[in-house]
């Protein structure tokens, strides 16, 4: 057998690097985690007459993205008979991109911002993120050493005027994400929504909580029980306050064969396990040279060229050093090729 000519492996070594770039940079960033931010639920700044009819809380996560869009929306009730000015604290250190609107007419919110413990003391020890495993569905511990922790909750103001009755209040921002690289190729990706600032207010009834993600291929877990409602879809509805704040923790799960075993070190050993069943397999082939033994051959060697293209396409590897999955990938593709047109010319050959 002829050997594969250099060229022809830097060419495709060239062209798969050439065609996932994208991927490498947006996949191959160091095994790092964060728990992200608290942002949100809108909560008084003082004592008001004003109570809560209803919530509602959308979440929307599209894939890539470090944000998640949350649209809340609340119908508010002034019970008594006089205009109520009430001072409101969106939570969170910017309102960003966000907007609020009362009665469908935009609210324009401070610039500043107020430390939350300041109107409400111990606010940041009462709050805290929970991790849940998407699989597994139980509380895990966050690691000890990360970055990007909020020493403090800022709430940014703003000021409402409400005539006797209910009212519309509607707030719309993106949400930044944790993240979790340290369990799975694929990120875990975490928002925590604080449910029990809404104590605060007068009064408060039903809630529904929407979550929307991407694709079927995400798993997700909750500190409420969210029923899965489409292919990528959860709700729930409570008729009062739940006792405990939301948290929810996704995954994609595509290409993670092993489901919640898919750790960068058991695929790696799968990829191993595969390619040295190949090889042996071609060696007894090539002895026995038996046409049932060649499509064998074919099809563990097709079959493993999958596994490879799904393994070594994910970041495996940490960034800055994720680009040298794709050589790899290039050599283990043409090493099967060369492996099948060995055999391939040897059973013929036989055959003559």
């Amino acid at each position: 057998m002829n050997p594969v000519p250099p060229r022809f492996l830097v060419l495709a070594v060239l062209l798969i690097t050439f065609f996932y770039p994208s991927q490498a940079l947006a996949n191959g960033m160091p095994v790092l985690w964060w728990p992200g931010s608290f942002h949100g639920p809108v909560l008084p700044a003082d004592d008001t007459p004003i109570g809560i009819q209803s919530e509602v809380l959308d979440i929307t996560y599209e894939k890539s993205s470090w944000d998640a869009d949350v649209a809340v929306s609340y119908e508010l009730l002034n019970p008594t008979d006089e205009v109520q000015h009430v001072a409101v604290l969106f939570l969170g250190d910017i309102l960003g991109e966000g907007v609020i609107t009362l009665n469908e007419e935009r609210v324009t919110a401070h610039t500043g911002s107020i430390n939350m413990d300041t109107v409400y003391p111990s606010f940041t020890d009462d709050a805290q993120f929970i991790w849940y495993d998407p699989f597994t569905l139980e509380q895990y511990q966050k690691p000890e050493d990360y970055r990007g922790y909020q020493q403090s909750i800022t709430g940014v103001p703003f000021e409402l005027e409400l005539q006797p009755g209910t009212h519309l209040l509607e707030v719309r921002y993106q949400n930044p994400l944790g993240y979790d690289e340290t369990r799975f190729p694929h990120g875990t990706h975490h928002l925590t929504y604080l449910l029990q600032p809404a104590s605060y207010w007068q009064s408060f009834n039903n809630l529904q909580i929407n979550v929307t993600l991407p694709s079927a291929s995400y798993r997700l877990a909750s500190s409420l029980p969210l029923e899965k409602t489409g292919s990528r879809t959860w709700s729930a509805t409570f008729s009062q306050l739940p006792a405990e704040d939301l948290h929810i923790s996704f995954i994609n799960t595509a290409n993670m064969w092993l489901g919640p075993y898919s750790t960068r070190g058991n695929l790696w050993f799968l990829l191993a396990i595969l390619t040295l069943a190949v090889y042996l397999l071609s060696k007894k082939v090539h002895t026995i040279n038996t046409k049932p033994g060649l499509i064998f051959l074919a099809l563990l060697s097709f079959f493993t060229g999958w596994i490879v293209w799904s393994i070594l396409t994910l970041p495996m590897l940490p960034y800055p050093f994720t680009f040298l999955q794709y050589p790899l990938l290039a050599i283990i593709l043409i090493w099967l090729f060369a492996i099948l047109k060995k055999a391939y010319l040897n059973n013929n050959s036989i055959c003559t």
